[in-house]
């Protein structure tokens, strides 16, 4: 997300550090000579890198920096970095002393949050630590002057060029965050039923700031194990997206202190995601799709108020996370009044293969709530304008129906290989109403996107999420961007017992186009069937996005 200037200056080092020392413990592998292929640098700052690299260690020490298209000698073997990024010091005919984080800083900076979590390989004092990057062969060349190749040396005075938008007092490493995202939406068509019940949808034509979004993230080193807190508001956000009321602006929608409990488990406190569902989880800037399907805005809250305790087993590749949640903080009535949720998540990666780069996860979740303010569940057809298309408040005298509890669950499945990732989730939920005859509802979503390039989105295996796509060849450095091809069916069915919210389906296709890591482009088609009991609607729309992300 953030360009490789973040990882300049004092937060690199010491972020860097905090992973070295994460894996200072592990067997340490002994490999005399190594090429780790295929990686991006972050550099110091005044350093500059428009292309792939090879690093070429001997005796643990760093003997060359070489362009990807000029292949160095590889002499045992190679290590494939998957166009990832590497952070640390490449002081050449030094002991090595780097990390290669799983994916793109560049468009990714939850990499940089914690660097312990997203490494693949590690090296300290010429010594591997850790290592997940999978064996290539490269073709044996004469292994050029070192000095010729050199990309840069370690700055000695790093700390007084850090960047304005990082710093680093006694005990805490800090970065700022900004992001804008423009948003128009044009509607194409709609049938005489529909214009009958929602008015006439070209008056929601036009673009808007979707979102002015800016906070701070960092570690708390004065701990053994650092702790982590990230603090994040938007303006003119929009209530499904971040559970704020519509018309406010200026929300909180990330207040959460992350505490470790041990090497593999931590606390998260304050206002965050629940874990349930990997597409609430995941960003959804970095998303298939512009808009989360309409299932998951209806019958799954995005933030709430409470405390979750995660973890995983890099052995099993499996994750975890559980909490209890109250949303008093949204709650501008009665805070005695609000809330109560309990919700939980498990994932799976049963089957990895790196070398074919191919890869299923498995999840499934839960949440339970009290609803203790009566009960509604809407969407809208996943654009950004637009009203409800299907509402539970539909035909009732108020918005919420009488509920004494809801139960909901979900189940997700996700199949990548190479550039090509296919994801699904099936979410329902049951209400406890016996006056309105206990309805219950659900929907699915089904989608496939293909990366042009040959890269693939990162797998966080400590978090069961998918990351945001690769971008190696940047149009400021004078690359072409990277493009991505989408497309999604959903359905959300609000119709059971005495409520009529009406059934949804949505057929979306996507492009996007990544410039660079602080632009994005995006164009979605969206073609919305709505049905309730004796009639049927259907309406067509374009998204288009424009996302800059700033420092």
């Amino acid at each position: 997300m953030l360009s490789n200037s973040y990882s300049r200056g004092t937060m690199l080092i010491a972020m860097v550090a905090c992973s070295l020392q994460f894996f200072a413990n592990e067997i340490r592998a002994e490999q005399p000579d190594i090429v780790i292929s295929r990686v991006s640098i972050a550099g110091p700052p005044g350093a500059t890198n428009t292309q792939l690299m090879d690093l070429h260690i001997t005796d643990g020490k760093l003997i060359q920096i070489a362009p990807h298209d000029e292949t160095i000698s590889m002499g045992e073997g190679a290590l494939d970095a998957n166009s990832w990024t590497a952070i640390g010091t490449f002081q050449l005919k030094a002991p090595a002393n780097f990390v290669v984080l799983r994916g793109n800083a560049d468009s990714n900076f939850e990499l940089l949050r914690d660097t312990r979590s997203n490494a693949a390989f590690v090296i300290h004092d010429g010594a591997v630590l850790h290592n997940e990057l999978h064996a290539i062969t490269l073709p044996a060349s004469t292994v050029a002057n070192s000095t010729k190749n050199a990309v840069y040396t370690a700055s000695d005075d790093i700390e007084e060029e850090a960047p304005w938008y990082a710093w680093q007092t006694k005990n805490t490493s800090n970065l700022f965050v900004v992001g804008i995202i423009l948003d128009r939406v044009d509607w194409l068509s709609q049938n005489n039923v529909s214009k009958n019940r929602l008015d006439d949808l070209s008056s929601f034509d036009g673009g808007e700031i979707r979102d002015f979004r800016f906070g701070a993230t960092g570690d708390i080193t004065y701990f053994e194990r650092p702790w982590t807190y990230t603090f994040f508001v938007a303006t003119n956000a929009f209530d499904k997206d971040y559970d704020v009321n519509e018309g406010e602006d200026l929300s909180i929608y990330d207040l959460r202190l992350d505490v470790p409990t041990s090497d593999r488990t931590y606390l998260a406190i304050g206002k965050q995601k629940e874990p349930i569902s990997g597409d609430r989880m995941q960003s959804a800037v970095f998303n298939h799709m512009q808009e989360r399907a309409a299932v998951s805005d209806a019958l799954l809250k995005s933030r709430n108020t409470g405390v979750a305790w995660y973890g995983y087993d890099p052995e099993r590749t499996i994750t975890w996370g559980a909490g209890v949640f109250n949303d008093w903080l949204e709650d501008n009535d009665n805070s005695s009044n609000a809330e109560t949720t309990v919700a939980g998540r498990l994932s799976w990666a049963p089957y990895i293969d790196s070398a074919k780069d191919e890869l299923l996860h498995l999840g499934i979740g839960h949440r339970w709530s009290d609803v203790s303010r009566g009960a509604r569940y809407a969407a809208g057809p996943e654009v950004f304008i637009s009203p409800r298309f299907v509402d539970t408040a539909h035909g009732n005298t108020s918005p919420r129906f009488e509920a004494d509890s809801a139960s909901t669950s979900n189940a997700e499945l996700s199949w990548q290989s190479g550039s090509l990732w296919i994801a699904s989730e099936y979410t329902r939920t049951e209400v406890d109403s016996s006056e309105y005859g206990d309805p219950v509802f659900d929907g699915y979503w089904v989608a496939a996107s293909w990366i042009f390039g040959g890269v693939s989105r990162p797998y966080n295996k400590k978090r069961g999420l998918f990351g945001a796509v690769p971008i190696a060849s940047r149009v400021d450095q004078g690359g072409k961007g990277t493009l991505e091809v989408s497309g999604r069916w959903s359905n959300v069915d609000l119709t059971d017992g005495r409520i009529s919210g009406g059934d949804m389906d949505v057929a979306s296709l996507g492009l996007a186009w990544w410039l660079t890591p602080h632009l994005g482009l995006d164009l979605d088609f969206h073609y919305t069937w709505t049905s309730f009991p004796g009639s049927s609607e259907t309406a067509t729309a374009v998204n288009s996005r424009i996302l800059l992300l700033l420092e």
